[in-house]
């Protein structure tokens, strides 16, 4: 890997990755203005393929981390608790079959459920802080 950060977050989340903690806890996140603001969000949910789960959020910001280990297409998005979307979190075409991160922030507009969708061709993992 090029990226000595990629390769740190990469291996943190192939640790959780067998996991399927679904605990909240307050964690500090820095956003790109240097702000700090606070989450309670501290969710890690992984699977293999095409597939949906519902997590509960608390509003405010939220930073996604995604992780896939698979060759073709990789989407996650962001739906509300009525399935209509809010935000396409990733999607990228992979020629490889290595393990790709991605990470992206989401203001969450209210404290509740949300759904995760995810299209992969591989095994996957994402945490939410």
């Amino acid at each position: 890997m090029k990226n000595p950060i990629i390769l740190i977050v990469s291996l943190f989340l192939l640790l959780f990755y067998s996991c399927n903690l679904d605990k909240t806890d307050n964690i500090r996140i820095t956003d790109d203005k240097k702000k700090t603001v606070e989450s309670k969000n501290d969710i890690s949910i992984n699977g293999s393929g095409k597939n949906s789960k519902i997590v509960k959020l608390n509003e405010g910001v939220a930073m996604f981390t995604m992780m896939n280990k698979g060759k073709r297409n990789f989407g996650v998005t962001l739906k509300n608790n009525k399935g209509e979307f809010l935000e396409l979190l990733t999607h990228d075409i992979i020629e490889d079959k290595e393990v790709h991160t991605y990470s992206k922030s989401f203001n969450l507009e209210y404290s509740g459920d949300y759904i995760i969708e995810v299209f992969s061709y591989g095994n996957w993992a994402i945490t939410i802080y």
